[in-house]
């Protein structure tokens, strides 16, 4: 079942696709009937009547950052270091 998150675009919590649900939905992306599969499937995976496709493509998780530490929001990327919902400064943990 998809997480919910605050969407930045929507400006409202919103059902995120996990990757593996992700790969159901992209390659229905390429036709005009696969459209209507997209919503479809996306309302099956999180149970919100979306409308619009389009919505669909940016609600999925890994194109946000982890929640911010201070405000739990996402950041908007996986490379952001500075959320932008409350300002704090990611902590970003070094690699060995």
């Amino acid at each position: 079942m998809a997480k919910m998150y605050y969407c930045w675009r929507c400006q409202m919590e919103m059902p995120m696709l996990e990757e593996y649900e992700w790969k159901q939905v992209l390659p229905l992306f390429r036709s005009d009937t696969g459209r209507k599969r997209v919503l479809a499937l996306y309302k099956e995976f999180t149970g919100f009547d979306e409308t619009n496709p389009a919505a669909v493509a940016h609600h999925r998780l890994s194109n946000f950052g982890p929640p911010c530490e201070n405000c739990g929001r996402l950041y908007r990327t996986p490379q952001a270091k500075l959320c932008a919902e409350c300002g704090n400064t990611r902590r970003i943990e070094a690699r060995v």
